[in-house]
């Protein structure tokens, strides 16, 4: 299991708040099942965070946070391209105002534990 850091105690705030909202993990019977909805809405969360572009996030940020990839339990990174189209998917416009106030208190109530 990955180390805890803030990152993950992040994650794992995100990940609750998901199910607590009831977001299926697999918006269909017929996903690919490589990636769910949880993984896509965590990064969504640290590439907002992060303030960067998809390209940046997923080629800089998401390369250098490995133990955040095995938190997750991606056996892959996902290409940038992944995380466009899922945003593109949900009302990206609606989930980015949600993400910034989820991301922002999970992120102060991290750093102050």
């Amino acid at each position: 299991m990955a180390k805890t850091t803030p990152l993950i105690r992040i994650c794992r705030r995100i990940i609750e708040k998901c199910k607590r909202c009831g977001i299926k993990k697999y918006s269909s019977k017929f996903d690919n099942k490589l990636y769910n909805n949880y993984q896509f809405i965590v990064l969504l969360c640290l590439k907002q965070k992060a303030q960067c572009g998809y390209k940046a996030f997923v080629e800089e940020e998401l390369v250098e946070w490995i133990h955040v990839a095995e938190y997750l339990g991606l056996e892959t990174i996902p290409h940038y391209t992944a995380l466009q189209k899922f945003a593109q998917r949900v009302n990206y416009h609606e989930f980015r105002l949600r993400a910034q106030l989820v991301a922002s208190r999970c992120w102060t109530l991290s750093l102050s534990n």
